[in-house]
């Protein structure tokens, strides 16, 4: 069994965006994956005027058995997808599906109609990896009938060199698009210093506690960040985590959170996140009902403590650095399709 990824070629930005998918392909490689590369910036004209040619040439090195693993989103459209899923299929080639993004989960909660869509063709997938329990729950009960496998947390690749033993004081980091972070604007009588990094800063926010500090690439960003904590939040409030993307931490892992952690940083996280009980459980850093209490959580953590936090994230830093996770879940799926041969 040949083994294959699927990489659509973009642009590069200076954003997180691509980044967790690049990390995967990184990763597999090692594997001993290989790469077919589909170009997503063809004009529309051109993409279906030459679906089946373009198609057909890319796809050639496939026989049947082999695995190809698709990271979704793609973005190459429906129609080119539904294109591409056939002739996959008609080469009788086992496919994986690894989620980065369910769009009707993160932008069409409510509906039915764009989810059975979604489902639907995600149910053309032999197997699908989710990022954890809550995302499969909802996946199943939806209706996906693949065999899904749990990813748990993002690998985050960084061949730079951390040095976290110089912390000063209760300084968190956020590092996101900081526009969408609308709780930043409420977060004006809390003691705790906040370092902002990311594009889109918001001025009125801004105050001797509140610094932004840049915007850097997603490789050059760990070196950057000063803080005893990375923050995981998202909405407009500082008592919960509300609206689309605020609801989403119920069900995704965030990216940032990987971040963090390959950098060495404990995370402060909304209790209610899917990825919250992994944060708990491995002593990865603290779980919060609002930001609001973010000043008392923090001081209550004695310095024993927080260097129990140090030393599980610098082992947890080791394995996202690696690409522990998504190697596991891939040799999981190597050995479902085997089995089922």
């Amino acid at each position: 069994m040949k083994k294959y990824i699927l990489t659509i070629t973009e642009t590069e930005k200076e954003h997180a965006g691509s980044k967790a998918k690049n990390d995967c392909s990184f990763f597999l490689h090692s594997l001993g994956y290989l790469s077919i590369y589909l170009d997503k910036d063809m004009g529309r004209l051109e993409k279906y005027l030459f679906a089946n040619e373009t198609l057909n040439r890319k796809l050639s090195v496939l026989d049947a058995g082999d695995l190809l693993l698709i990271q979704y989103p793609t973005y190459i459209g429906k129609m080119y997808m539904k294109i591409l899923l056939n002739k996959l299929r008609k080469r009788n080639v086992r496919t994986v599906l690894l989620i980065h993004d369910v769009e009707t989960l993160r932008e069409h909660f409510y509906d039915e109609k764009l989810i059975k869509e979604e489902i639907d063709c995600l149910n053309k997938f032999n197997i699908i990896i989710s990022h954890n329990d809550k995302m499969t729950e909802w996946l199943r009960k939806y209706g996906i009938t693949s065999q899904i496998i749990d990813l748990e947390i993002f690998d985050y690749q960084t061949s730079n060199r951390i040095d976290r033993n110089a912390i000063q004081g209760n300084q968190i980091v956020f590092a996101g698009n900081l526009n969408k972070s609308l709780f930043l604007t409420k977060m004006s009588t809390q003691k705790t210093r906040l370092n902002l990094y990311g594009p889109n800063p918001q001025k009125q926010v801004l105050n001797d506690r509140i610094k932004y500090i840049g915007s850097f690439s997603p490789d050059e960003l760990p070196v950057h960040l000063k803080g005893k904590y990375g923050l995981v939040w998202d909405g407009d409030t500082l008592s919960s985590c509300k609206g689309k993307y605020g609801n989403y931490l119920r069900f995704n892992n965030p990216h940032k959170a990987s971040l963090y952690i390959s950098s060495e940083m404990p995370v402060i996280i909304w209790k209610e996140a899917a990825i919250a009980d992994f944060i708990v459980n491995n002593h990865l850093g603290l779980a919060i009902n609002s930001l609001a209490d973010v000043d008392r959580v923090m001081e209550n953590v004695s310095d024993d403590e927080y260097k129990e936090f140090m030393v599980a994230v610098k082992s947890m830093s080791e394995k996202l650095r690696s690409g522990y996770f998504v190697k596991k879940a891939m040799k999981k799926a190597e050995n479902i399709l085997m089995e089922e041969q």
